[in-house]
């Protein structure tokens, strides 16, 4: 599982774009490190190269997991894409954006 912790955090990165076909194996792997994280957690997403509709619906049940266990989320991106993705549909009102941890 791709999951390390790193200062406070638990840093989950996946190398696999973000889309239907490859969610549920996603799912699976990001429910079983929130399991064991109850502070911040994120998501490196700097070598993804495409997130779906399934995949924004993804990063939005990591935060209602995450928020419901007092933790909260960190999406990791350099690209202007996502970011503006995640402008355009709020998500960003959800979750915090950085560059790097």
């Amino acid at each position: 599982m791709p999951v390390e912790t790193v200062s406070d955090a638990v840093v989950f990165r996946t190398t696999s774009n973000i889309v239907a076909s490859t969610i549920e194996t996603l799912r699976k792997e990001l429910l079983a490190a929130i399991e064991g994280s109850s502070g911040r957690f994120v998501i490196d997403l700097q070598t993804v190269g495409i997130i779906d509709s399934k995949g924004l619906a993804l990063l939005m049940m990591c935060h209602k997991s995450l928020q419901a266990r007092g933790g909260k989320l960190t999406v990791v991106t350099t690209s202007k894409d996502f970011r503006q993705m995640f402008q355009v549909m709020r998500l960003d009102q959800h979750f915090e954006i950085v560059d790097h941890l």
